[in-house]
């Protein structure tokens, strides 16, 4: 057994099925090794001022600034990570979002480099780079069609038009990463079909993970 447990993110446009596969995925992580502590969480989060100020500015704004929308939720993730990076001592951490976000949704306006600074990254007042980033990748037609589904209020990126400029932008940003960064492990998992389906993808990707950190009950 390793000193901590693993960090596991899930990224992805809105209406990507992150949620879905998350609560799947805990089910399943539950039933397979009863013994397995969880700790479940999302960003934006509720908690911080920063975090509160995102979700009022998506639901409400016509017009964003990149500046400003970008160093929000990095601050709001720098703070998110004290209280998980604590947890790890003892819970495997799954987070709905985190750092791939914002390089998808404002990286190619303000550049990958610059996110990436603002992120102190191994610093103890930065980001954690994440054991395992599952990405979910469907067209932004399924993500769209999805959020409307859902029949709650729409959000300000949640047009076909910014969704479809968020995925190229995610591609750029997976790419600078293996570029820059490739010892960091992604898994990009088809997201388009059935929950059960795209369920069995998260498994097989989140598996070298479980064995890695001897979280199987056979490890």
């Amino acid at each position: 057994m390793k000193e901590r447990y693993p960090f596991v993110t899930f990224e992805g446009l809105d209406g990507s099925g992150k949620g879905t596969q998350i609560s799947r995925l805990v089910a399943w992580l539950l039933q397979t090794n009863k013994y397995l502590h969880l700790f479940l969480t999302h960003e934006p989060t509720t908690t911080t001022k920063e975090g509160q100020q995102i979700a009022r500015l998506l639901r409400q704004a016509t017009h964003i600034d990149l500046q400003q929308i970008a160093a929000l939720f990095v601050a709001d993730r720098r703070q998110h990570t004290v209280l998980f990076r604590q947890l790890l001592s003892w819970a495997m951490v799954l987070s709905d979002r985190y750092d791939i976000s914002t390089f998808a949704y404002q990286g190619c306006k303000l550049g990958f480099e610059e996110i990436y600074q603002m992120h102190r990254f191994g610093q103890p007042d930065g980001a954690l780079i994440p054991d395992l980033t599952i990405v979910l990748n469907v067209s932004p037609q399924t993500a769209l069609q999805r959020t409307k589904d859902r029949h709650a209020p729409q959000e300000y990126w949640e047009t076909e038009q910014r969704l479809t400029e968020v995925a190229n932008c995610q591609k750029e940003a997976l790419a600078w990463w293996q570029e820059n960064h490739p010892e960091r492990r992604f898994a990009l998992v088809p997201g388009e079909g059935k929950p059960k389906e795209i369920h069995r993808r998260v498994v097989a990707a989140v598996m070298p993970v479980l064995k890695e950190f001897q979280l199987l009950p056979d490890a």
